[in-house]
């Protein structure tokens, strides 16, 4: 059976689960820029700068976030309230995801590039609970992730990014439960 996921979803993807290492995991700069990477070469495999650049623009706001929150405290808006980052894709999409990082690192002779691919499919995977849903362990949120989510989401950060006032402190790090 075949994923759902667009190359622009998964490209989507890859920024949610960013996203959502930042905001969940203390020390996860590193890590979040290493998903940056590889999302900046799936994107430029799959000619889809112009789509991404909104997601582009995305990760970047969420790691300056990071970076500020971390040097000094200071705590930021997020483009999207954390609650929308619970969700992780099932087992079956997230092994489509993998396997398209897998094909376009194949056809990528840069090995800092493929590096970057295989680094990815393998966070993706972990933040996925891939491992635990496939030993029949449920994943910490209830509701997995679709393709019309990650479209929604897209939908939700162009708004954002289009009007930056409608972020609210509510979607700031002192608001989390």
């Amino acid at each position: 059976m075949k994923s759902a996921l667009t190359p622009l979803d998964l490209c989507t993807l890859i920024v949610h689960e960013a996203a959502s290492l930042l905001w969940f995991v203390d020390d996860a700069l590193e890590d979040a820029t290493r998903l940056r990477d590889g999302l900046e070469v799936f994107s430029e495999a799959h000619d889809l700068e112009n789509s991404t650049a909104p997601l582009m623009a995305w990760i970047e706001s969420e790691l300056e976030i990071e970076r500020r929150f971390t040097t000094c405290g200071e705590d930021s808006p997020h483009l999207i309230h954390y609650r929308r980052l619970i969700p992780v894709l099932s087992p079956s999409d997230q092994v489509e995801a993998v396997m398209a990082l897998f094909e376009t690192a194949v056809k990528t002779e840069s090995p800092d590039k493929r590096q970057a691919l295989y680094g990815t499919a393998q966070t993706l995977t972990d933040l996925g609970c891939l491992s635990d849903m496939l030993l029949n362990v449920s994943p910490s949120g209830s509701k997995l992730l679709t393709a019309a989510d990650l479209r929604a989401e897209l939908e939700d950060v162009r708004a954002a990014l289009r009007a930056p006032e409608s972020v609210t402190q509510s979607d700031s790090h002192s608001a989390s439960p």
